[in-house]
């Protein structure tokens, strides 16, 4: 896992969204450094596939069906040209595996291992034992060596692919690597523009009072002058854009929902949100009621021993229980329903902070809509780091009704506000205060 790195992984990761570089990471153990094998976790597979370079999932198991990579690694200060397959073995239900060649020679156990596509070709960064800042900064004569290297070594593999070609000249004309490496980020829509003047317009009306007393006041209030009708539609809000909206001093320390999404109930063991709130719900003595509103993460189990835990085999999410032993598996996730529900939900969204006078719960609380951060494209392999290091949880809001009926808000899966920019491939952000670029 990830978690068990020796470098801190969410702060590398700053380092590429910041450079606009789609990366996932692998951390090997003992013994993957002894066979030089380590599994392909789920956002190695991720990036493998949204990059074309390589999709596990149609893949047959066994060694005649393994393919090669023509591979660049970087670490302690040298660039080295290799080779990695990737492959599915005929045990363990065909797990899938990346052998990367001569690694032991590269990297030690728990070192951090940047994994970055480019023209069909796998680039490994050990950041444990690089500069970083130096590797995504510095010209890439080095690199034009090494890949002229890997034509030598394997120059039928090297020919058969067209994009290598590319590459060499892009490397040729000594560009920083962070330039030749990171994705295109694309231009503001219309709509985009249009929704801007908008909110642009709301900012110049000033604090404005709360239509809605509560915590949804915030989000109905700005949606209301923006002419958008309340709707129980999981479609985006604004043609195409979704709106969300938060007050200052939660965007500040709290959490934000990114969306909800059911437990596959066929393939769990438990098969509803009553089921369970029976087995894993407590009794509230002040509210005279069984509830279950409890945060969950892969990094540890909470006070009701509940945790997430990643199925690799089965490429699911799972809610186990701890106090048994073996822990017990409740429900479970496709991990493509998730991914699949976060891109529909946020494709394009506007992440809207509001000041504020007054307390929430009153209708003389006032907004003041002055920041927002504008995010597109969803980096699914981000995603799946950052579920992995906690940095994304999951809120279950069960209870029981005053008529025994159990209903529940979502099952929301949330991150830190200040933590959005990991998740996604763009990120602009306006400050309507300060004066237009």
């Amino acid at each position: 896992m990830i978690s068990q790195s020796n470098l801190d992984v969410l702060e590398t990761l700053r380092r590429f969204k910041k450079a606009h570089i789609p990366v996932a990471f692998l951390v090997p153990t003992p013994t993957a450094m002894d066979k030089s094998i380590i599994d392909a976790t789920k956002g190695v597979r991720v990036l493998f596939k949204d990059s074309g370079l390589h999709d596990y999932d149609s893949q047959l198991q066994g060694p005649e069906n393994k393919i090669y990579i023509e591979t660049t690694v970087f670490s302690l200060g040298k660039i080295e040209s290799t080779k990695a397959s990737l492959y599915r073995p005929e045990t363990k239900n065909g797990d899938p595996r990346i052998c990367i060649y001569g690694l032991k020679k590269l990297a030690d156990a728990t070192d951090l291992l940047a994994l970055i596509v480019v023209d069909n070709n796998l680039m490994i960064i050990n950041c444990s034992k690089s500069d970083l800042e130096h590797v995504l900064s510095s010209k890439t004569e080095e690199a034009l060596v090494a890949f002229r290297q890997a034509k030598d070594i394997n120059p039928e593999l090297f020919q058969a692919n067209n994009n290598l070609g590319t590459t060499l000249k892009k490397i040729d004309k000594s560009e920083p690597l962070s330039e030749i490496l990171s994705s295109s980020v694309e231009e503001v829509s219309d709509v985009a523009l249009e929704l801007l003047g908008k909110l642009r317009k709301v900012y110049e009306m000033g604090y404005i009072n709360t239509i809605r007393a509560g915590d949804t006041g915030v989000g109905y209030t700005l949606e209301t002058l923006l002419g958008i009708k309340a709707n129980s539609s999981q479609a985006p809000d604004y043609k195409g854009i979704e709106l969300k909206s938060g007050r200052s001093r939660s965007h500040k320390s709290g959490r934000t929902t990114i969306f909800s999404q059911v437990p596959n109930w066929k393939i769990s063991r438990l098969k509803g949100s009553k089921e369970l709130l029976q087995d894993r719900g407590r009794y509230n003595e002040t509210k005279k009621r069984l509830q279950l509103f409890h945060e969950l993460s892969l990094i540890k189990a909470n006070s009701f021993n509940l945790q997430l835990r990643v199925d690799e085999g089965l490429d699911q999410l799972t809610q186990i229980y701890t106090g048994a032993i073996p822990p017990v598996v409740d429900v479970r996730w496709d991990f493509g329903m998730l991914v699949e529900r976060l891109i529909s939900k946020h494709k394009e969204t506007f992440w809207v902070t509001a000041e504020t006078l007054g307390k929430n719960k009153d209708l003389d609380e006032k907004f003041f809509y002055s920041k927002l951060k504008h995010t597109g494209g969803v980096d699914s392999s981000a995603f799946m780091v950052l579920l992995e290091l906690g940095v994304i949880t999951l809120d279950y809001t069960i209870k029981e009704s005053p008529t025994g009926a159990v209903k529940d808000q979502g099952y929301l899966f949330k991150i830190a506000h200040k933590n959005l920019d990991l998740l996604f491939k763009r990120v602009d952000e306006y400050d309507f205060s300060q004066p237009a670029n």
